[in-house]
């Protein structure tokens, strides 16, 4: 089955590990009148933020936004970006980066792009005034610019936001090539129809097309294996960028820099001298001491509303940021998602359904079978990839589970739910849709067995991507870890 791809994008850190890379080669009035600003922090109401903990550390609100600017109608087709009028731009990805003063290092917390927030009352980009209300994180760029998502995630977090970034498609794509791609260690051969994704298992070298799919792609696993794997390409972004074939070769590392800042759009703050600052916190600072994690995870996959969305562990949260604002060390449980109840039952799903997306189409000619099954799924806990829709074809008779080889164990647990539809292993399928047949009656709750901690006879464990997407790794961790 094919649906619209989903734009998504990551490697907002490469852009201030561009401006820490300026320490060593000399920061010019060229380079930063190359890049667009906007007006983010004039016109919060200064009274109701955050107060700075430590002054002498800085934080960042990195951002990655669906934008095509740049990219050409045939370039975009290549990329699987899309090239449709999809309105105002979206974050594809958000991470907030806290430099602790003295060299104490960077850290970088990703918030899934799903998570459920409290919007407060405000004024949209047009200068329409709307009454609070809630909606994922993502939307926030698009209602109401980046003033409106510094104020959430300010509000979100507790932390005062000194800077904000964002990049583009073509910047990323971009700043990949201009430093001759960039080396991963590949798994598993990889393939993903919405991203364009196909790597076979190995070491190799990403060029900027490669890299766009690899941290674009989600139907391969789910979301939360995407922020995974974009974690594992800054760590080799920055690796890249470090090394002395970048840094010490001034025709790759104009171009990497050229590229970078013609694509990004920062705060109307980060002028010549706070650049030069965050360059100078990057002087010396070893990549043992640039962290990755996601922020603390209480449900992966809640239902609010019909909304698939994402909650935080809130206590945990809570603690995570303060200590950053403090320039505390962070301290991590080793899992904070949800696990399956343990049983010793022998041949149960261990995929939790909260953890696992749907396609679901009505495959007949009744009319709302679709919205039907989704009702019925998210009252046993499923979560859904997209709105309820019809398959290309009607008239089918029973109800199809078609699943990707990788998802083998996730379809286990949605049979599980539905035991009257059959299960089809499809090569083409990205994710796990189901064809709702005329035999449509309910779903009913699973019962799970123990949740797997790997990767068995191919089949990846969404829980397990879950409960160790926390756990923080460093720019200095080897690209095969």
């Amino acid at each position: 089955m094919s649906l619209h791809p989903l734009r998504r994008i990551a490697s907002v850190l490469s852009v201030v590990i561009v401006l820490g890379s300026l320490a060593g080669w000399g920061l010019s009035n060229r380079y930063v009148s190359d890049k667009k600003t906007v007006n983010v922090f004039g016109s919060l109401d200064q009274a109701s933020r955050p107060q700075a903990v430590d002054t002498a550390g800085m934080t960042i609100l990195a951002v990655a936004v669906d934008d095509r600017s740049g990219l050409t109608r045939k370039e975009q087709d290549a990329l699987h970006v899309g090239h449709g009028n999809y309105g105002a731009a979206r974050t594809d990805t958000i991470i907030v980066i806290r430099f602790a003063p003295g060299g104490g290092g960077a850290t970088a917390v990703s918030l899934p792009r799903d998570t459920w927030v409290d919007i407060p009352a405000y004024t949209d980009t047009q200068g329409k005034a709307h009454a609070a209300t809630q909606d994922r994180i993502n939307t926030l760029l698009e209602r109401g610019g980046p003033q409106l998502l510094t104020r959430v995630v300010e509000q979100l977090t507790g932390m005062r936001i000194d800077h904000y970034i964002s990049l583009n498609f073509a910047g990323f794509l971009n700043m990949v090539n201009a430093v001759g791609g960039v080396p991963m260690c590949i798994p598993k051969p990889m393939q993903d129809s919405y991203s364009g994704l196909n790597l076979q298992a190995g070491q190799q070298t990403l060029t900027g097309k490669q890299a766009l799919a690899y941290v674009r792609a989600r139907h391969i696993d789910s979301d939360f294996g995407r922020m995974q794997r974009q974690q594992r390409f800054l760590s080799a972004m920055a690796q890249r960028v470090a090394s002395a074939g970048t840094l010490l070769n001034p025709l790759k590392l104009n171009s990497f820099i050229d590229a970078a800042m013609k694509s990004i759009t920062t705060d109307e703050t980060l002028g010549r001298d706070a650049i030069m600052n965050l360059a100078q916190r990057f002087r010396g600072l070893s990549l043992k001491k640039i962290r990755f994690l996601t922020v603390p995870i209480s449900n992966g996959n809640a239902n609010i509303n019909g909304n698939s969305v994402v909650l935080w562990d809130q206590a945990q949260a809570k603690t995570l940021f303060t200590d950053l604002a403090a320039d505390k060390p962070v301290v991590l449980p080793a899992a904070t998602a949800p696990a399956a109840t343990p049983t010793a039952a022998a041949g149960l799903p261990t995929v939790a359904p909260g953890l696992i997306r749907l396609t679901v189409l009505n495959a007949t000619s009744i009319t709302g079978l679709a919205r039907k099954a989704s009702d019925s799924l998210a009252k046993v806990g499923f979560g859904f990839a997209a709105q309820p829709g019809n398959a290309p074809t009607s008239g089918a008779a029973t109800t199809v589970i078609e699943y990707p080889k990788a998802q083998a164990e996730a379809a286990r647990t949605v049979a599980a739910s539905i035991p009257f539809a059959t299960l089809q292993e499809t090569a083409d399928a990205t994710g796990i849709t189901l064809l709702v047949g005329k035999d449509w009656t309910a779903a009913k709750r699973v019962k799970l067995g123990t949740a797997s901690t790997g990767t068995t006879s191919g089949s990846t464990s969404t829980t397990a991507v879950v409960q160790t997407i926390t756990a923080p790794r460093t720019a200095a961790d080897s690209i095969c870890k």
